[in-house]
């Protein structure tokens, strides 16, 4: 059976293996974005995305998730959220 994309995160917080496996799903969009990048700084960036994900994916919280309405509210009235 195939895991959600937050059940693998959050399985991933305690699981080096399936982390491994959330960083090769992402992969290709990674490389995706490279490719919109000098070459001379590919292979550094590629280093800081894969840690930037791991961060992420290590401090991801299911409690953090906006609802719906508050997506839409921070959408719509963006300078009012940063006061």
């Amino acid at each position: 059976m195939t895991q959600s994309l937050l059940d693998k995160v959050m399985t991933a917080q305690s699981n080096e293996e399936t982390m491994e496996e959330l960083i090769i799903q992402f992969s290709p969009k990674i490389y995706k974005l490279l490719s919109q990048t000098s070459n001379l700084n590919q292979e550094d960036l590629l280093q800081e995305l894969r840690v930037d994900l791991y961060q992420c994916i290590k401090s991801f919280s299911e409690n953090d998730i906006s609802g719906f309405y508050e997506l839409q509210e921070s959408i719509e009235n963006p300078l009012k959220n940063k006061r």
